[in-house]
């Protein structure tokens, strides 16, 4: 052994180290809406901090300068791997875009915007900005949605107001529904001995009940009213099914419904029976006859 004595270096290490002030940004940005769920991948030109990620920052817009725009609200990192973050989308966030009519149903319409808080890199470096019209940055590849929308949930059928509310697994294009395609049944199998059913031939109004647009209410014309009152199907949610035909309506992209068959149509969940009083309409007497004719504004025993 030579006892050479170890040379104090800390003092010079520390006058070496350079922190990292320098902001990320992001280069680019992929929205896959084909999948469930569907996620946006975001790719930095560093590693990012993961936790620092605030999730209501990111703004989904429709152009450079936006017309149209949505925040996310509940969506997750779901990993990172180096500088790409996946985001995936939570089933409020996914209704939410898709029912801004004309957003991010191509790659020409789909941009995103966020503040400088963001996400920040390891080194608490807060990210460059992304501002509305000065750099708002365009998807560098969009899938769009392929998937058929379907059936949730036959939400409510309310004989006091006269009202069916049928709910979908994503926005739906009202303006699409096929009405005459939705049959209520009194058992969900219309196989079974002496089941009552009846499809509806038309509506008085057909409104979106919520703002993502995956359900809605139809009102009933009365006649559809009328039938549903004698077909001894609505008093309970026991005996009131719906069954509805393949493509009776469209989502936003244009993917048709998956249909519910008579054979296994989908029970109500909630069934509001008809409290209120009957009045007389009308009436006639034929003094031929002798008959006196009441007409009421529903069935009565």
């Amino acid at each position: 052994m030579a006892n050479n004595q170890l040379t104090e270096v800390s003092n010079q290490l520390n006058s070496l180290f350079v922190p990292d002030t320098i902001r990320p940004n992001l280069i680019s940005f992929s929205l896959d809406m084909s999948v469930i769920p569907a996620n946006i991948t975001l790719t930095f030109d560093e590693p990012m901090l993961l936790t620092s990620l605030d999730i209501s920052a990111l703004v989904l817009q429709d152009y450079f300068i936006s017309n149209l725009t949505y925040s996310l609200t509940s969506s997750q990192t779901s990993s990172s791997f180096y500088n790409s973050i996946s985001v995936i989308l939570s089933l409020p966030d996914f209704r939410g875009i898709q029912a801004v009519e004309y957003l991010a149903i191509s790659l020409a319409t789909t941009w995103i915007t966020f503040p400088s808080h963001f996400i920040s890199d390891m080194a608490n470096n807060l990210v460059i900005p992304r501002t509305d019209g000065l750099d708002a940055i365009q998807a560098s590849s969009y899938t769009a949605d392929d998937t058929s929308p379907f059936l949730v949930e036959f939400t409510l059928l309310d004989l006091n107001d006269r009202v069916l509310v049928l709910s979908f697994s994503e926005a739906v294009n009202i303006s699409t529904l096929n009405v005459q395609a939705i049959q209520l049944q009194q058992n969900g199998d219309i196989a079974i001995a002496q089941s009552n059913y009846y499809s509806l031939t038309g509506y008085t109004s057909v409104t979106y009940v919520n703002t993502d647009k995956s359900s809605i209410s139809i009102s009933l014309t009365p006649e559809d009213y009328l039938a549903i009152e004698l077909g001894l199907f609505g008093e309970d949610s026991s005996s009131t099914f719906v069954a509805i035909s393949n493509g009776s309506v469209l989502d936003i992209q244009g993917n048709p419904l998956i249909g519910i068959p008579e054979t296994s149509g989908y029970q109500a969940s909630v069934v509001v029976i008809d409290t209120k009083a009957p009045s007389l309409v009308s009436f006639s007497l034929d003094m031929d006859t002798g008959v006196l004719l009441l007409t009421f504004s529903q069935a009565i025993k």
